[in-house]
């Protein structure tokens, strides 16, 4: 142990350690000062990352790839959006009456492209009179018949469009539209059978083939409206059952005759139809039976 003058004190524990003591009581900044003057030594290097082995680059890359694979497989697309010019226009729904128009004329497109079709499987409908003159013949075959006729509506009153049996004069009559037995099967739609005719001359004045003893008219009635009427005569008596057969004849007749009608009208080759509605009066009918 030995002293020095600065007051320290050095105390040998051995040959090789030796311990300064230095007092620090009387000079504490001289102390602090020779206690910052010792080197603070420096932190421990940071362990160096182990080099990347070739295995590990293809791993991390194969691993991108995936993740990258996955999230464009999650993610759609957006539904393409229309532009908006083009939806104001589809919206535009215009008036009431343009609305209306419109309908009309997709309902007659729609009756029109039928209307051909039919045509192509039965073409004597676009041939009115071919048509007619088949009615007639098929009518006077079935009731064994003198006379038939088939009056269309005209202007000024029914006119013959075919008939059997008629003279040549007769065919050329138009029948006025108050004319008895025409006004009265033209208001009920219906038939009417007169036997014998001598008895009720008044009641078929005017219609050519009324010169037979019994004589019998029916209304063809198609849709709404009356189409024509189909007469007939025959100088034997004509019954009930006849009746019922000419009534059914232009029941099953009236919508093929309208449509030939229609078409012919339309181009322009067909006379003018829709007689004028002809209210029934209670004189000048003897054919009728009081209930």
């Amino acid at each position: 142990m030995t002293a020095t003058e600065s007051h320290s004190l050095t105390v040998g524990l051995d040959d090789e350690l030796a311990v300064e003591v230095t007092p620090d009581d009387d000079d504490p900044a001289a102390a602090q000062q020779d206690r910052g003057a010792v080197p603070v030594p420096p932190p421990p290097p940071m362990p160096a990352p182990p080099p990347v082995t070739p295995a590990a680059t293809a791993a991390t890359a194969l691993l991108e790839r995936r993740v990258i694979h996955v999230t464009e497989a999650a993610t759609s697309a957006p539904p393409a959006v229309r532009p908006t010019r083009w939806r104001a226009r589809r919206q535009k729904s215009g008036t009431a009456s343009e609305r209306q128009l419109r309908e009309r004329l997709a309902r007659v497109l729609a009756a029109t492209s039928e209307l051909e079709r039919l045509t192509d499987e039965v073409p004597l409908l676009t041939d009115l009179t071919a048509l007619a003159t088949a009615v007639v013949r098929e009518v006077g075959a079935q009731l064994d018949a003198d006379t038939v006729g088939l009056w269309q509506a005209a202007d000024q009153g029914w006119q013959v469009l075919a008939h059997t049996g008629l003279t040549r004069h007769e065919a050329t009559w138009t029948v006025p539209f108050d004319q008895p037995l025409f006004s009265e099967v033209h208001a009920t739609g219906g038939a009417l059978l007169l036997d014998p005719v001598d008895a009720v001359q008044a009641a078929v004045a005017g219609i050519g083939g009324a010169h037979t003893e019994s004589f019998m008219a029916a209304a063809i009635a198609a849709g709404p409206g009356r189409y024509g009427i189909l007469a007939v005569g025959r100088d034997r008596p004509l019954v009930e059952a006849d009746l019922d057969t000419l009534g059914d004849v232009a029941l099953e007749m009236a919508p093929g005759l309208a449509v030939a009608e229609q078409l012919a009208r339309l181009r322009g080759t067909g006379a003018p139809t829709g007689a004028p509605p002809v209210q029934a009066v209670g004189d000048g009918r003897p054919w009728r039976r009081e209930a």
